[in-house]
C-alpha cells in the first residue's frame, strides 16, 4: 500500500539505500520499479542524489524504469546524482542509453551547473569529460 504521498515502500528502500530489500521488492511482480509518487517521483529519482549506487544499478538493470523521466518540478535522476555529488551515481547514470548530460531542470540548471555550485570536483570533471 503506498503512504499518503503515494508513495511505495520500493521508494522508502531505494531511498535509504537498503539494496538488499530492493531486490526483494523487486521480485515481486505487484511491485512497479517506474511507479512515480504524487509528486512525480520515481524510485531512481529517490535514489540517485543519495548516492546508493547499488540501489542505482538495480533500477538500472530493470527494462520498465524510464532513466529520464522528471518530476512535476522538472528534476530527472541525473540532475539529482549531481546535484548530490556522486561520481559512481553520476557514472552509471550517463554509461546507460542516451542520457543528455545537458538536460534542463524547470529552473534551467543543467547537471554540470548544479555540481559546480555546489562543489562536487569529481562530478564536474565527469561531465566536463563526456
Amino acid at each position: 500500500m503506498p503512504d499518503k504521498y503515494g508513495q511505495m515502500p520500493i521508494f522508502l528502500a531505494a531511498a535509504e539505500g537498503h539494496q538488499e530489500v530492493v531486490q526483494l521488492l523487486l521480485e515481486r511482480r505487484d511491485v512497479k520499479a517506474s511507479a512515480a509518487d504524487e509528486y512525480g517521483c520515481t524510485p531512481l529519482l529517490c535514489v540517485s542524489g543519495r548516492g546508493h549506487s547499488g540501489v542505482v544499478k538495480l533500477l538500472l538493470e530493470r527494462q520498465d524504469v524510464n532513466i529520464d523521466r522528471a518530476d512535476k518540478s522538472g528534476q530527472t535522476p541525473l540532475l539529482s546524482a549531481a546535484e548530490g555529488g556522486s561520481v559512481e551515481v553520476m557514472g552509471l547514470l550517463l554509461g546507460k542509453g542516451n542520457m543528455n548530460p545537458n538536460t534542463q531542470g524547470n529552473s534551467g540548471q543543467t547537471p554540470l551547473s548544479l555540481a559546480a555550485k555546489h562543489g562536487h570536483d569529481g562530478v564536474v570533471k565527469l561531465l566536463l569529460g563526456r
